[in-house]
């Protein structure tokens, strides 16, 4: 996973590489309101998790998902190094139910549709109902899901 400072002038190049995220963080940007709390799914290195961080400041604070062992990794490295202390990073798929299911891993992105030389995986799921159940009172204002 590439790591990044997003308030670099190297991240702000990057992105310009990269429309579809590019225009992910601009929406997210332009939505996003301090103090919200927001569930980011398929959060893959972290970028729209620090985004969503940035946004909702201090008083705020981010779901971060993501079940792919090393991409987890990366967004929890990229979480630290941008300080993003609002955030709580999940090593969980999101779905319709709760427990082990497939996904399939293809260069740095991954998903439940299997694509052209894709790894299959076995990740851990949770579905919103469950995950919320074991946080009585917790509001969500967002959901971001990839």
């Amino acid at each position: 996973m590439d790591p990044f400072v997003y308030d670099s002038e190297e991240f702000r190049a990057e992105l310009r590489g990269r429309p579809h995220e590019a225009g992910e963080v601009a929406f997210l940007r332009s939505i996003v309101r301090p103090g919200m709390r927001a569930l980011d799914a398929g959060a893959n290195r972290g970028v729209t998790a620090v985004a969503l961080s940035r946004q909702v400041g201090p008083t705020g604070h981010v779901h971060a998902f993501e079940p792919v062992p090393e991409f987890y990794d990366g967004l929890n490295e990229n979480l630290a190094r941008n300080g993003a202390a609002n955030v709580t990073a999940h090593m969980l798929a999101l779905s319709d139910r709760t427990g082990p299911i497939r996904f399939h891993k293809h260069g740095g992105a991954s998903g439940i549709t299997a694509a052209e030389g894709a790894e299959e995986i076995r990740v851990q799921a949770t579905a919103l109902a469950d995950f919320f159940a074991e946080r009585a009172g917790e509001r969500i204002d967002l959901l971001n899901l990839d």
